[in-house]
Formats: structure tokens, C-alpha cells, sequence
């Protein structure tokens, strides 16, 4: 069994989510990476899609391999370098590029503390089981993760049929070794529709609305009060799929949460039928994301009473004060539209300071991007 275990009785994951990263990668994403794991010395890490931004054009041709391996290696330097297990599950952008998801998994697997887990299939290397054990390796938990593909090179988006199908027939493998599956969290890049049923429809010019798109195009919608007081924010509404997963998950019994993170200014933990409905927001500097409040989620584990977990997020700003290498970057793709929706939407309507504001940022980014070399 690909297991991992716990250590004086906890268990401790830091979720990285939306990196996003060019063929130059962010010092700033490496350095929120290496002060996470500096200041939480977690037990693995597991990327959950968008490692890459697939339709970059350096990422394709005939050097595209070499160049991806090159980003992969400074990505994950710091969690190399600190002999922390990773793990890695795939987003939309990873797929858009010129090397399929087996292969980049290949190219993880030969980087030092890259865990497989339990797969799907070689064929599907996103979709995987990690269990945890206990004492006398007693198995007491299940790290899953799913691949909701891309929507371009992978053909398709959301969790497929088949690893819905291969989570219940792990789980039921489970229970017919004993009474009950052990207690599970959940992750992977596209959230689930359920996710707006844990936020409020509101009257457009509500305080901290964000108006929706694609099927919920024209609509407008704020995290509850309780969320925001807890430290939650919501600068976009959820781009989900999968229709099925979330009833699937909630007929199990034994999950905790399901994790995602996709849309990178997202940040919030609510429950929602017996299910914690998590988002992470993106870790990456070179895309738009929540400025300083980019950062990484934490998980911890109790050996003693596995069904309780805590969760809470690090972030650039209250992991150091150093001021990011690339500030002005990074500042510049905090104001750029989140999705080529906003982005029509916004130019459509001629807002005459958010549209020119978020022209002259992109075109800023744009500027600065160009002068950057592959490294």
C-alpha cells in the first residue's frame, strides 16, 4: 500500500492551489511556497491543478518537455529541498500543453518525495488515493484526489464518470474489510455547482457582490456575513462542474471536505450537507489572484479522532514582510479580469475607471511579462 503515516498524532497537508507558472518562473510563488513549508513543516504537499499555464506558447514545440521539467524543478524546489512528500493532481491549463498529463506525472515522479498513491489507472495519474495510518499501520484516513481536466486538450471538464465510479468501488472495498470506509478529504481544481448553494444571490450594488457568468450570467452574488467574519473573501463567482460528484461524495458518508481552488480569489470553508465546501486561493504570482492574500491552505489531521480536521489559510502577507520581488507585477494581475467573460463584460459596458483601470494593469502585466526570458 502507498501509504503515509502519523507523526506524534497529527497529520499535517498544505494545499497549493493555481500556481500557474510560465517558463520563468515567480520567485514570489517559490518564496510563499518555501515560508509555507518553513512555517508549517507539513507532512505532504499536494498540488491540486494549474501547476502550469498550459497555453503558453514556450510550453509547446519541440522543447516543451525540457522547458515544463525546468518549471516543475524550480516550482517545487523548496518542498525538494525541505524532503517533504508531494503529491499532484491536475487542473484545466496543465492539459493545455504540449506534454500529456501521464508524462508530466512522469516528470514529477522523478523529483525526490513524489508520491503516487493508489491510482485510477497509470493512464489517469490525477485521479489517486493516499491513505494514512496510524499505529501498527492501521489505516485511518483517505487523502483523495480527482482530475477535472481541461477543457481544451483533455476533452472534456469536471470529474469523469470513471473516477466517480472507481471512488465507490474503492470505498465499498473499504467497508467490506470493515464496518465503515474511514473518514476522507477531497481534493482536486474545479469546484462542484453545490458551491453556490453556500453563497447568497444578492441585488446587484449589494456590498460585495460579484456578478456571475456563464450559467448564472446576470446574477449577483456575496459570501454570508459568518464567512467574511471568519476570514473568508469572494472577488468571483464559482466556475464549477461536475454534476454528479457532490451527491456521490454526500452518499459515501465518510467525507469530510472537498477542496478546490480554480478560481484564484476565492478563499472560504462552508458546510453544506454533512460536506465542508472548501476553496483555496491561487498561489501564483504571474496570474491574476488576491495580491497579498495569495497563499496556501493548511489541513491538520488528529490521529486520535480522525473524523476532526481544522483548515486555515497562509499568506503572503501574514507569512513575512518582505515585499515581493515582482510587487508591481503582481499587483498589476490582482486588477486584471478573472475570466474572458469579465472581461467582455467590462469592456462591454465601458465602465470608464474599472475598464480603463483594468486596461492599463493588464497592459502593464503585459509589458513586463514580455521582458522576462525563458530561464
Amino acid at each position: 500500500m502507498n501509504h503515509l503515516t502519523f507523526k506524534n498524532g497529527r497529520f499535517k497537508i498544505i494545499q497549493i492551489a493555481d500556481a500557474q507558472e510560465f517558463p520563468f518562473v515567480s520567485p514570489d510563488t517559490v518564496r510563499l511556497i518555501e515560508l509555507a513549508i518553513q512555517a508549517e513543516k507539513p507532512d505532504l504537499v499536494i498540488f491540486t491543478g494549474d501547476q502550469i499555464y498550459g497555453i503558453h506558447p514556450k510550453l509547446w514545440g519541440k522543447n516543451a518537455e525540457a522547458r515544463i521539467n525546468t518549471v516543475f524543478r524550480k516550482l517545487l524546489a523548496p518542498v525538494t529541498a525541505a524532503g517533504v512528500p508531494f503529491a499532484v493532481t491536475f487542473g484545466n491549463h496543465d492539459a493545455e500543453c504540449g506534454v500529456p498529463n501521464a508524462r508530466q506525472a512522469e516528470l514529477y515522479a522523478s523529483l525526490p518525495g513524489y508520491v503516487k498513491g493508489d491510482r485510477m489507472s497509470d493512464d489517469a495519474p490525477g485521479a489517486f488515493r493516499i491513505p494514512i495510518c496510524g499505529e501498527n499501520n492501521k489505516h485511518l484516513f483517505d487523502i483523495f484526489a480527482f482530475d477535472t481536466r481541461g477543457s481544451t486538450a483533455a476533452g472534456g471538464r469536471g470529474v469523469s464518470d470513471e473516477q466517480l465510479k472507481w471512488f465507490e468501488a474503492v470505498r465499498a472495498k473499504e467497508r467490506a474489510l470493515r464496518k465503515e470506509a474511514p473518514p476522507a478529504l477531497v481534493f482536486q481544481h474545479i469546484p462542484v455547482p453545490e458551491y453556490y448553494n453556500v453563497i447568497n444571490k444578492v441585488k446587484k450594488g449589494t456590498p460585495g457582490a460579484v456578478e456571475a457568468y456563464s450559467a448564472h450570467s446576470g446574477s449577483f452574488y456575496a459570501l454570508p456575513k459568518e464567512l467574511t467574519a471568519a476570514g473568508g473573501f469572494m472577488k468571483e463567482t464559482p466556475s464549477a462542474a461536475s454534476e454528479k460528484e457532490f451527491e456521490i461524495l454526500k452518499k459515501d458518508g465518510g467525507v469530510l471536505a472537498l477542496a478546490a481552488g480554480h478560481d484564484h480569489n476565492n478563499s472560504f470553508v462552508a458546510a453544506f450537507e454533512g460536506i465542508d465546501l472548501i476553496y483555496t486561493q491561487g498561489a501564483g504570482f504571474h496570474v491574476y489572484g488576491p495580491h497579498l492574500k495569495r497563499g496556501v491552505r493548511v489541513f491538520t489531521l488528529n490521529e486520535k479522532d480522525p473524523s476532526a480536521y481544522t483548515t486555515y489559510t497562509r499568506t503572503w502577507e501574514n507569512l513575512t514582510k518582505e515585499r515581493p520581488k515582482e510587487f508591481l507585477l503582481g499587483y498589476a494581475l490582482s486588477k486584471t479580469p478573472s475570466s474572458v467573460s469579465q472581461a467582455k463584460t467590462w469592456a462591454k459596458r465601458a465602465v470608464p475607471f474599472a475598464a480603463a483601470g483594468a486596461a492599463a494593469a493588464g497592459a502593464l502585466a503585459v509589458q513586463i511579462m514580455k521582458k522576462r526570458k525563458p530561464e
